[in-house]
């Protein structure tokens, strides 16, 4: 009897501290509620992080004996030789090209770039000007290394600006410290936390009246790629949180960029980059997060039956697209059996998706895509969108290997297309009095069968060797060694 007594005695203690707990979080619960009713959703920041390079140096050095500028020796790693005179000519239209190695021409060089196609274009219809195209391409350089880039050469009497830039932002390792990512292993209670508005709604507050503090982020001076070591591919893991912060960067720093030139008064032209979507499959692919046991299952058993029944591969993708929708590999599967039954459309949507599910993104982002057109359009600028006349000169309508060498760089053809669909947006920008008509056209073709014409086969050698090392380090064969593996953590 003194047993039940007692233990009566410790359930009431028991509901009576229990309904104090709930008593003392009924604000918060109301406050929850609150949030919910109104549909309330926390706004997604644009992180402004500050990069700085350890030990930075200029691109370019002045050259006295020669009354030049040239690119400096200790940057011909990533950058190839140019140069142009200290001093600029009254009839002088002086033009710096600044991006990646696409810009540089790679995996050739500057001598079959569209910067010295559209030179020798823009010298046959204005000859009465001297034609300055600087290339300042960097191998694997992304946004915000052009910074420092653009600063010098806004120095040097530039008449105008080209940005082609988007496919390198993810090669390097940044950190947002202020973005906390919520993994799948977290424990009950943080993650019932992270899904309560009103501790996003705190988050969010808290993170505006701390955003002036945050530190700044130190690179080194020279581009130090992930993919450049061993097992780099190993770095890429699902992330979404890592991932909107490099691509809310991209956005910051394209404004940043175009808001200098406008404080020099400097034209400046974007290019929208083009991708291969149709000939590249994706680099690393991961399951969704969250896959059950029972789902795990049902894609396995798919997987077996797609092995064995290859003429229900349509139905069969679909199907394991259904259970695991970020599935890039999937997507790319399923892309080329729609593109095979000429199902253009829809096999355009699933080659996107396979890009923009890509864990290791070595390509342009759909959602930077539309960034720039947008920034462009915000700043009334022009916008020479690549990748819509590549998909305009492609087969299928879907960029592939027709014009592009890898996922990314196009090929020499390609570079001419480039640099002709820029004449014509000079000429309609009134940097030119016309386009070239039909007679010019020809000549045109006929210099840039010259200039190929005098490139030795050592050229074209070093340039496939070029691709095919790319290929290999874009698959991740990186051969330098880490002291401690990098992560994204």
């Amino acid at each position: 009897m003194a047993e039940k007594t007692k233990f009566r005695l410790l359930r009431k203690r028991l509901i009576f501290r229990l309904l104090a707990v709930l008593l003392g979080l009924t604000p918060l619960f109301g406050f929850e509620l609150l949030l919910r009713a109104i549909d309330w959703h926390a706004s997604r920041p644009e992180y402004r992080p500050v990069v700085e390079f350890i030990d930075p140096q200029s691109l370019f050095v002045r050259d006295e004996t020669k009354g030049e500028y040239r690119i400096r020796d200790q940057r011909l790693v990533y950058f190839r030789p140019q140069s142009f005179p200290i001093v600029k000519s009254d009839r002088t239209f002086r033009i710096f090209c600044l991006g990646g190695s696409t810009v540089q021409g790679r995996p050739y060089a500057v001598e079959t770039s569209f910067t010295t196609w559209m030179r020798i274009a823009l010298d046959e219809i204005a000859p009465e000007r001297n034609w300055e195209v600087i290339n300042c391409g960097g191998v694997s350089y992304a946004s915000y290394r052009l910074q420092p880039i653009l600063e010098e050469v806004l120095n040097y009497q530039p008449d105008l600006i080209l940005l082609y830039t988007g496919h390198n932002e993810f090669l390097e390792e940044r950190t947002f410290g202020h973005l906390k990512p919520i993994r799948e292993n977290f424990q009950f209670l943080p993650r019932l936390l992270a899904s309560m508005k009103t501790f996003e709604f705190l988050n969010q507050h808290r993170d505006r009246k701390n955003n002036s503090l945050e530190p700044h982020q130190q690179l080194p001076s020279e581009v130090d790629a992930v993919l450049d070591y061993e097992r780099g591919i190993e770095y890429y893991q699902r992330d979404s949180v890592w991932r909107q912060g490099v691509q809310d960067q991209f956005r910051t720093n394209i404004r940043n960029l175009i808001l200098d030139c406008r404080e020099k008064e400097v034209p400046v032209i974007l290019y929208n980059p083009v991708r291969n979507l149709r000939d590249c499959p994706p680099f690393k692919s991961l399951d969704s997060a969250g896959l059950t046991n029972q789902q795990q299952h049902q894609i396995e058993s798919l997987r077996v039956q797609l092995q064995q029944h290859p003429e229900l591969s349509e139905t069969l993708l679909q199907n394991m697209l259904a259970l695991n929708p970020e599935q890039a590999g999937y997507h790319f599967l399923l892309a080329q059996e729609l593109l095979g039954h000429q199902e253009l459309e829809l096999a355009l949507q699933h080659f996107v998706f396979a890009c923009d599910e890509d864990i290791c993104p070595l390509r342009i982002l759909s959602s930077m895509q539309q960034d720039l057109k947008i920034i462009a359009a915000e700043f009334d600028l022009p916008l020479i969108d690549i990748a819509e006349l590549f998909a305009e000169l492609s087969p299928t309508k879907i960029p592939g290997d027709n014009l592009l060498l890898d996922h990314v760089h196009p090929t020499i053809a390609g570079h001419q297309q480039i640099a002709l669909k820029t004449i014509e947006i000079f000429a309609r920008e009134g940097f030119l009095p016309q386009s070239p008509d039909k007679k010019t056209r020809k000549i045109i073709e006929r210099k840039y069968v010259k200039q190929m014409e005098s490139l030795d086969a050592a050229y074209f050698e070093d340039g496939h060797q070029r691709l095919k090392n790319l290929q290999a380090w874009a698959a991740g064969r990186g051969d330098k060694i880490r002291e401690q593996a990098p992560g994204i953590n």
